[in-house]
Formats: C-alpha cells, sequence, structure tokens
C-alpha cells in the first residue's frame, strides 16, 4: 500500500534527543565554568540560549496551531478550530510576556504604569505585583501532564476510543508519544523545584545549581512547539502509538 499523501514521522532527534539534551548541556558548562564567565551570558541573560530558544520554539508553535485550527475551521470542524485558538492565544500569551511585548529587542522604556507595579520594571504581566504567575505556571504544567502524559500513555496502552476520536476533541489531542520526553522533563522539574522550596527553602540557582526555573520554561516551550507540530502533521494513534482502535 503507497504511503504517497500521509504525514512524514518526526524525527526522533527532534522529539527525543534534542530536547532531552538541554539540561544536561547546561549542568555540564555550569560544572565547568563555576565562576560563570561563559556561562551567565549564555544562560541567565535575556538574550542567552534559555531565553532566545524558548522564544524560538515558541513562534512555530504559533504559526502551525494558527494554520492546523484554520484547516479544521474549513473543514466544518468548528468546536475543534475554536480549541485550538485558545491553545494558540496560550502559545502568543508566553511568547509576548517572553519579549516583553518587544521590549527586550526594541529596548524601550516601560510606560509608568508597569515602572511602578512591575517587579522587574518590565513591560508584562506576570511579573505585576497582584498577578499570580504561580497559579499560571500550575495550570501550565496540569496541562503538559493531562496532553503530553497521561493521556499518550493511556491511549498507548488502551488505544484511542473511537467515540473519542470521534468527538470534537479528536482533532485536538495529541495521539503520539512525541511529546513524552519533552513533557516529562518539564513536569519533573517542576515538581522538583518546588518540592525542594517548600520542604527546605531550596533555590537550585543559589546554591550554585543551573537555573531550573528557566530552562524548566524552554520544557514547555518545546512541548508546544512539538504538540503543534505533530497536530498540523495529522499525527494520531494508529501510526505512533499502540496502532489499536478500543470500541
Amino acid at each position: 500500500m503507497s504511503n504517497r499523501g500521509s504525514p512524514t514521522p518526526i524525527p526522533r532527534w527532534l522529539w527525543l534527543w534534542l530536547p532531552l539534551g538541554y539540561l544536561p548541556f547546561e549542568s555540564m558548562l555550569r560544572a565547568i565554568d563555576r565562576e560563570g564567565v561563559f556561562y551567565d551570558p549564555f544562560f541567565t541573560l535575556e538574550s542567552g540560549f534559555v531565553e532566545m530558544a524558548t522564544i524560538i520554539l515558541l513562534v512555530p508553535a504559533i504559526v502551525l496551531s494558527i494554520r492546523r485550527l484554520l484547516q479544521l475551521w474549513r473543514s466544518g470542524m468548528r468546536v475543534a478550530a475554536g480549541l485550538l485558538l485558545v491553545f494558540a492565544f496560550g502559545c502568543l500569551f508566553l511568547f509576548l510576556e517572553e519579549i516583553s511585548y518587544g521590549q527586550h529587542f526594541l529596548g524601550w522604556k516601560s510606560p509608568e504604569y508597569f515602572t511602578d507595579r512591575n517587579l522587574q520594571d518590565e513591560t508584562n504581566i506576570h511579573n505585576l505585583e497582584f498577578f499570580n504567575k504561580n497559579l499560571l505556571k500550575w495550570l501550565t504544567i496540569l496541562g503538559v501532564l493531562v496532553a503530553g502524559i497521561i493521556l499518550p500513555l493511556i491511549f498507548r496502552r488502551y488505544g484511542v476510543p473511537e467515540r473519542l476520536a470521534r468527538s470534537v476533541l479528536g482533532p485536538v489531542l495529541l495521539h503520539s508519544r512525541i511529546g513524552l520526553p519533552t513533557a516529562a522533563m518539564a513536569v519533573g522539574m517542576h515538581l522538583l523545584v518546588k518540592g525542594l522550596h517548600a520542604r527546605y527553602d531550596f533555590e537550585f540557582h543559589h546554591a550554585g545549581f543551573v537555573n531550573v526555573r528557566e530552562i524548566n520554561e524552554l520544557y514547555i516551550a518545546n512541548f508546544l512547539f512539538l504538540y503543534a507540530l505533530a497536530l498540523f502533521r495529522g499525527l494520531d494513534a494508529s501510526r505512533r502509538a499502540s496502532g489499536r482502535v478500543a470500541h
């Protein structure tokens, strides 16, 4: 049977080896460069690797999810398109917050409202005094946990129920396992940081370790990119997971 017209599988290096290499690479550089001569500019500054990679990955996540939702809309799947619009908006919000709505690149001064209320004197919402960014982070991690770990494992073990596949959620569910390694890193690091901080008031970067909070955002952005890429390419459970459909 010809595979003509079917989506090209996403290469393993893109969804597995590259994401899993972020933390070991940063940890190795941190161990070698204890004074932070190269580490600090590369990983901690706004123009460093982690920040720039996070921003770069969010761009195709936005573009691909919008293109996919337009496909769904034209196909008459309006509810699925609406759900994907929420996903695209979330990616766009994170992107704009990361670049402080252009301030990091254009270098303009924050308006007086933000200089008076923003904890880092930046033009963004998540650093405003009244904004609960911790709640936003937990909601994001919960979404990554469900969409990137729980559902793929269930689908791999039991297959995708036909009723679910035909529902309004079907076109926007990631049935493949390509986001699993990145999701596991994002969720695992977040829980580790929060657990150690709550139990021992421990901060990784204050103790000479890597800044896990920052690289955790990179893993979240990487997952969002892979999710959008998989949805755009139309990967499904029959091709990337168990190949079984539960009835």
